[in-house]
């Protein structure tokens, strides 16, 4: 029934959740600073998160032979949702300093 998978499945969603809590978090910051450069704290912020979730499931993803196709798409989902959600809320607060 239920397939054993080779990594943590609730810590990919974890590891997500708090990197999208701490990007949002920032950009926020930084908006009250320096509104014009949010755009480039998000895409800095966003290749470093990539860079942090590599080294940290390096072994489970990179470690493991041949991952079957509901692994690889667990691994795919959950980034490409909480990159969604963060890029949307950048992109209304972008949106917001235009108005």
């Amino acid at each position: 029934m239920g397939e054993e998978m080779a990594f943590s499945l609730l810590g990919m969603y974890i590891f997500h959740f708090s990197a999208y809590f701490i990007i949002c978090l920032s950009v926020e910051l930084l908006y009250t600073r320096l509104p014009s450069q949010v755009g480039y704290a998000y895409l800095a912020s966003v290749f470093i998160k990539i860079g942090v979730f590599v080294l940290v499931f390096k072994s489970a993803i990179f470690g493991a032979e041949d991952l079957s196709m509901a692994e690889r798409l667990s691994i795919v989902v959950p980034m490409f949702l909480f990159l969604i959600f963060e890029a949307t809320y950048c992109g209304r607060l972008m949106n917001s300093q235009q108005a």
